[in-house]
């Protein structure tokens, strides 16, 4: 069978539309995970997050977030000035491969400024560690990326 000009387009413009269909049922039918599920009422709020951000920021290194494998724990570090007891906010952990292994856990500081979370009610891989707290009447937020 000899095959002329219009034939060969047909067959071309058919397979490309094809294609294309496919991709866009494959696309679709794939799980999408936002960053938070009120994204935008965050976002209009955004000028709050960032003086809660600077304040945090004054604390310098002495706020810290780190892994530690030995006692497998997550500790989370407060300056030595700050009264743990005045302290109230959250931690969040949010892992941004799966939102439904996210979770919070309440800031309970020790008297020595820490905070220990055990690694167990982690999955291995990438999470953000999130501290939004407030003491003394002022707003603190710091965020740190951990690799478990």
């Amino acid at each position: 069978m000899k095959l002329n000009w219009g034939t060969g387009i047909v067959i071309g413009m058919v397979t490309f539309i094809t294609f294309i269909v496919t991709l866009a049922a494959n696309m679709m039918s794939h799980k999408v995970d936002l960053v938070a599920k009120d994204y935008y009422e965050q976002g209009i709020e955004y000028e709050k997050h960032i003086e809660q951000v600077k304040a945090a920021d004054a604390f310098g290194d002495a706020l810290q977030v780190n892994v530690n494998y030995a006692t497998s724990q997550l500790e989370v570090v407060f300056p030595k000035e700050v009264d743990a007891t005045k302290i109230e906010g959250q931690v969040y952990f949010f892992r941004p491969s799966d939102a439904k292994t996210d979770f919070t856990e309440t800031l309970k500081p020790t008297a020595d400024n820490k905070q220990l979370i055990p690694l167990s009610k982690m999955a291995k891989g990438n999470w953000r560690v999130k501290l939004q707290w407030k003491m003394d009447g002022k707003e603190y937020f710091f965020e740190k990326e951990v690799i478990i």
